[in-house]
């Protein structure tokens, strides 16, 4: 099928493309959907730059790996982590700063460096 202008298609019913391989390529690709359900063993997406933008993300993962050479995370109101455990390293300077903080722990606080300064 070729057209030197435009081509459309539509349907008041289902429209179904069954194929081996299944390639597109555009200038430009625009998808408007109420529901979008994808459904594929791996997915890789390449791209100079990715925004997203929702009202609310959910991610259910069993694993979640990021390897970046920067990373900036900006939270207006609440940040919030659940874990079991909790590691946090730097090779050079671990800053905790703000109006209040707080340390509480049920059985032991330790600090161990070369030099502890309080107050």
């Amino acid at each position: 099928m070729q057209a030197a202008a435009g081509l459309g298609l539509s349907t008041a019913g289902e429209a179904t493309l069954t194929a081996r391989t299944l390639r597109a390529t555009a200038v430009e690709a625009t998808l408007v959907a109420r529901f979008v359900a994808v459904a594929a063993t791996a997915v890789r997406t390449e791209a100079a730059s990715l925004k997203t933008v929702a009202d609310e993300v959910d991610v259910i993962a069993g694993r979640m790996w990021s390897r970046v050479k920067r990373a900036y995370r900006f939270v207006e109101e609440r940040d919030q982590v659940r874990a079991g455990s909790i590691d946090h390293r730097a090779e050079q300077t671990l800053s905790v700063r703000g109006k209040n903080a707080m340390m509480i722990a049920e059985e032991l606080v330790k600090l161990d460096g070369g030099q502890v300064h309080v107050g």
